[in-house]
């Protein structure tokens, strides 16, 4: 978050103790991938930008992005697609600059990121009350191990007013699951809605098949509002693992969430911090827990900006204020 917000302002930054406790530690292909395409777009300059690098030095370009001409980012195995989009939506947020890429493998449904489903139903229509619009195409899926991915996303800022998210009264509970084609005669997609039809009620149903590079399956449920929000719980399905049981396990994720008095999920928890603070004053939305995440990006954002939130605790959890 910091690299993008960086260079979006003209700043140089060093970044020190990168993932400094996670299991794989320093800079990911992933993380790689998201440099290289800011590198691209903006003509910065890094050192330290290899893989495993626990320290990085960033300075900033004044390149020129021409949407006609998108760069393409290349990522290995099934890093995820969505943490490069992330990269740049936050670019975007503070630069109020048009940008977007192709990308040549990755996952673009993997787990612990979201997936493109998400991105297409959740993101999506919520950046663009934020400011952002974004036109993303998938022609190919990439699943867990050996991603695959295609496809390309395009980014354009729109005008906006003040938004203020409060969680609302649940309207649709969509559940997609989609899979390999290599998967199509076992009907993966199939059996996961199954298994989540056993523990929660759909207003819609998709399972759909595609051909991929990767054996591989996933299974997302959406549940919009009537505030016009929506929240997300998905899921990966690999291969030792029963599908019906995935589905149902998805379900209960799914009900827990509906109603926790919170505009936003967990994943768009610390995704909206940056947008938040490009937002017109007062703008403001609700989350049910203070996640690492969230308090990470929330010190990181008035580390560069200074003191632009307000954070007020709820009973059901935070809301957190552009002041």
């Amino acid at each position: 978050m910091g690299i993008p917000l960086a260079l979006a302002l003209g700043k140089s930054l060093y970044i020190t103790n990168v993932r400094q406790n996670r299991k794989r530690r320093g800079l990911q292909e992933q993380h790689l991938a998201g440099l290289e395409l800011l590198q691209k777009i903006t003509g910065a300059a890094y050192v330290g930008d290899h893989l495993g690098s626990l320290e990085l030095f960033v300075d900033p370009g004044s390149y020129a992005f021409n949407p006609l001409e998108l760069p393409t980012v290349s990522i290995p195995s099934s890093g995820a697609v969505s943490l490069v989009y992330q990269t740049l939506t936050n670019y975007c947020f503070a630069a109020r600059k048009p940008a977007g890429f192709e990308f040549l493998g990755g996952g673009s449904h993997v787990q612990f990121s979201p997936n493109f489903d998400v991105l297409t139903h959740v993101n999506t229509p919520l950046f663009e009350k934020f400011g952002l619009k974004a036109a993303i195409q998938l022609e190919k899926p990439g699943f867990y191990p050996q991603g695959g991915a295609k496809g390309r996303i395009l980014l354009q800022p729109v005008e906006f007013d003040q938004i203020r998210l409060e969680e609302g009264e649940m309207e649709e509970l969509v559940v997609i699951a989609v899979a390999a084609e290599s998967y199509r005669s076992e009907q993966i997609a199939e059996k996961m809605i199954q298994g989540f039809k056993e523990n929660a009620h759909p207003t819609s149903e998709f399972a759909g098949y595609a051909p991929s590079d990767s054996k591989g399956a996933a299974i997302s449920a959406i549940l919009k509002y009537d505030t016009g929000i929506a929240k997300a719980i998905a899921r990966v399905f690999q291969g030792s693992r029963d599908p019906i049981d995935l589905g149902r396990t998805t379900a209960k994720a799914a009900k827990k969430i509906a109603y926790t008095g919170a505009a936003v999920d967990e994943q768009l928890a610390d995704q909206l911090i940056v947008p938040l603070a490009f937002a017109p004053k007062g703008s403001s939305y609700t989350f049910d827990r203070m996640y690492p995440h969230v308090s990470t990006n929330i010190a990181v954002v008035q580390q560069i900006l200074g003191e632009v939130f307000n954070l007020e605790q709820l009973d059901s959890g935070y809301r957190i204020t552009r002041q």
